[in-house]
């Protein structure tokens, strides 16, 4: 699954500025459109370390995420995978983490799925070991990284995507190459020690 996909080069190859939850989707009234699901570690993905938040509206989504188990002032990233033809998908019996999950890692090549990758927000872990990130995606927006250009899609239909958020880790502050900035905004910024550690799935 999402596992396989992280830690495999084919797909990725080489492969903050924090944004905050849109208002009208998380005070969405209607709790139908709000989605609660752990956060597990890709190398187990039995043991939870968080909760994640997904609200849909007609115009995108939104996520708020909070991760635990993380060092201590390193920097942390978070990344949308979203499966925007689910019905497509065949693989989610690989890693099944969330109920009437329907896609996988496996599924990312398929181009009928419409698969995309995307920057969705980086942040600082506290002293505690512990983030929250929290972002919006409108349908159609491209604005954020996408470094695979395989996984390029937007979007498309908020109500129908499966939606998958990894947070990957950049190492300490000024650690690697680039700047602080592209630790907490890039794939591969700092990424003498980046690594995908954990994820969320949201059906």
């Amino acid at each position: 699954m999402l596992r396989k996909l992280f830690l495999t080069t084919a797909f990725f190859g080489a492969l903050c500025i924090p944004a905050v939850a849109d208002e009208e989707s998380s005070n969405a009234a209607d709790s139908s459109n709000v989605q609660r699901n752990d956060v597990v570690l890709l190398s187990n993905v039995s043991e939870i370390v968080g909760t994640s938040r997904l609200f849909r509206d007609k115009r995108g989504v939104s996520m708020d995420l909070i991760a635990t188990g993380l060092s201590p002032g390193a920097a942390y990233t978070a990344w949308w995978v979203i499966f925007n033809n689910p019905s497509a998908c065949i693989n989610a019996t690989n890693t099944m983490v969330s109920e009437d999950q329907r896609c996988d890692s496996g599924d990312l090549g398929n181009p009928n799925v419409k698969a995309g990758l995307m920057w969705a927000t980086g942040q600082q872990a506290g002293d505690g070991g512990v983030a929250t990130f929290s972002a919006t995606l409108p349908e159609g927006d491209v604005s954020g990284d996408r470094p695979n250009p395989a996984l390029n899609a937007a979007l498309l239909d908020a109500g129908e995507a499966e939606i998958h958020i990894v947070v990957r880790t950049h190492g300490a502050v000024g650690s690697g190459p680039g700047s602080v900035l592209d630790q907490l905004t890039t794939f591969e910024g700092g990424c003498a020690t980046c690594a995908n550690k954990m994820f969320a799935a949201h059906p």
